[in-house]
């Protein structure tokens, strides 16, 4: 989300938590959460400083969804993953047999 403050300065931030009339959000480098609480349509800052909050989803800018390959992983990495899912601790990881795919095998 970005806060607008009144002086023109953004701030990236994101959203903790939100009720009717509250948001708790942290902001970009910050340590700390603050608290936004909303009196009479208007955003206020914890100062009482009025600011505008502006959602991602209304920003109008969308990111692309991934594609396919962008989601695919080798075969040697799939099996590292399969074993490592298949071990419940450190000393099983050595014990269980190594799992092998071929490219475009399934992994179930």
């Amino acid at each position: 989300m970005l806060i607008r403050y009144e002086d023109g300065t953004n701030s990236e931030a994101v959203l903790i938590s939100r009720t009717t009339g509250t948001m708790r959000v942290v902001l970009q480098g910050g340590a700390d959460a603050i608290d936004l609480t909303e009196v009479n349509g208007a955003w206020l800052s914890e100062n009482c400083e009025p600011v505008q909050v502006e959602f991602a989803w209304e920003s109008g800018s969308h990111t692309a969804a991934p594609s396919v390959s962008d989601c695919l992983c080798s075969a040697q990495l799939a099996s590292m993953l399969v074993d490592l899912l298949a071990t419940s601790s450190p000393e099983a990881e050595s014990e269980a047999p190594p799992r092998h795919f071929s490219a475009g095998s399934p992994v179930l």
